[in-house]
Parts: C-alpha cells; sequence; structure tokens
C-alpha cells in the first residue's frame, strides 16, 4: 500500500519494577511498541513530567534518577534480545525543573534503523529508578 498510514508511531508502556535491591527508590521498565504493524526508528525523544514535590526538580542533575540502558547484545554463548541495540547513542537529560528528555539516535545508519511491531511488551528501551523526596516507609505513611 503506496498511501501513507497518518497513525503510525510509538506508544511508551510503563512496568512496575517489582524486585530489587534499590529499595528506596520506585522503578519502571520502559517499554517501545508500534501501532502501527512495524515502525522503524532512527531518532526518538521521550519526555517525561513528574511531580517535583515527589521527587524534587532536575532529578538527572541531582542525582535523584537511576536509569539503565538494556541493550541487544551477543556475547559468547548468550545473547539479549528485545532491547536498545548498542549503536544507538542513548542520552538522558533536565529539559526543565520536572521534566526530563530521554534522546535515542542511531549512529548506524539509515540501514540500521530498530524496527517495532506492535506486540504486549515490545522494547525495553530502559529501566528508571525514581528516589522519592521523603521514604514513605520510613516516615509510618501507610501504603496502600
Amino acid at each position: 500500500m503506496l498511501l501513507p498510514n497518518r497513525k503510525k508511531g510509538i506508544v511508551y508502556k510503563l512496568a512496575p519494577v517489582q524486585e530489587t535491591k534499590k529499595e528506596d527508590y520506585i522503578g519502571f521498565y520502559v517499554h517501545m511498541v508500534s501501532t502501527n504493524s512495524v515502525s522503524y526508528l532512527e531518532r526518538r525523544q521521550l519526555i517525561i513530567e513528574y511531580n517535583t514535590k515527589a521527587f524534587g526538580e532536575n532529578i538527572i542533575s541531582n542525582g535523584k534518577l537511576i536509569y539503565d540502558i538494556p541493550r541487544t547484545c551477543r556475547s559468547g554463548g548468550s545473547s539479549r534480545h528485545n532491547a536498545i541495540p548498542e549503536y544507538f547513542e542513548v542520552t538522558l537529560r533536565d529539559i526543565t525543573s520536572n521534566k526530563v528528555e530521554i534522546e535515542r539516535r542511531n549512529t548506524g545508519g539509515i540501514d540500521s534503523c530498530l524496527q517495532l511491531l506492535p506486540q504486549e511488551k515490545g522494547v525495553y528501551s530502559a529501566i528508571l529508578y525514581f528516589l522519592p523526596q521523603i521514604n514513605v516507609q520510613a516516615a509510618g505513611i501507610p501504603t496502600i
């Protein structure tokens, strides 16, 4: 079909990190999936807006956000799939006092775009750990 599809795009899904050694942090897996049959990622930005009363301001600059960028790799007899390829440059930065930008840029050329499909989880894009301003359990605040 040669007609342009105006509904083509990317959806980000968050899933909570259930088990972690970072007990004082709130963690999320960020997954990327296509809204169409197939999408190719060359360059993409994700902007996350957060509550400064809960997490503080400029969480990257102030060390209140720990992040990991899962990478697709093959090493010896093991491999990891459904993650960001190693040739994608990923940067995180504060863009305002309550917004963080994650930018992914393909450095491998036009033939090395990341293929995304509409799936349940999709590609692991990032793992983000937010440090709350106060530790809710230590403050004795009941949790739901």
